[in-house]
């Protein structure tokens, strides 16, 4: 199974620990969208489990860092993913550090490009390889934001 019960609580740990997420009303909502995350794993087929892993944890990590913009006012027109990505490495906010150019460039590929495609091309589906990649990557992309914090 894609998900460890460990990756779980650490993501989980990752966001209560965030001085943004951990205080606003949508800390439950992400929370929540971890736990649906792990109920995909008793979804049977392969296939759809591994959709609905790709999508559970894309929505709480897109959450996660629009709560992480919203909080800093790192920009009002990021709408996504990406957009949230380039606004934590453009930002001027003085307490809030900047995301590294290269690490927004390999969380553009290993999450926003990977989840784009299995979400917008029908007939895709991830790996159980691709979906645990995707998943590190995500565990990665929550420690190098809220590290920025």
């Amino acid at each position: 199974m894609s998900l460890s019960t460990n990756r779980l609580m650490t993501l989980k740990a990752l966001i209560a620990g965030s001085v943004a997420c951990s205080v606003t009303p949508a800390f439950a909502t992400i929370s929540q969208e971890l736990d649906a995350l792990h109920d995909a794993r008793n979804v049977r087929p392969r296939l759809r489990r591994s959709l609905l892993e790709i999508v559970h944890a894309s929505r709480a990590l897109e959450s996660c860092l629009r709560v992480i913009n919203q909080h800093y006012g790192c920009s009002q027109s990021a709408r996504a993913l990406g957009q949230y990505l380039v606004a934590l490495r453009d930002h001027a906010h003085a307490t809030l550090g900047k995301l590294r150019e290269h690490h927004r460039s390999r969380f553009q590929q290993s999450i926003v490009r990977r989840r784009n495609r299995y979400l917008h091309e029908a007939g895709s589906y991830p790996t159980t390889q691709e979906v645990d990649h995707l998943l590190a990557e995500t565990q990665d992309c929550l420690v190098t934001v809220l590290g920025l914090e």
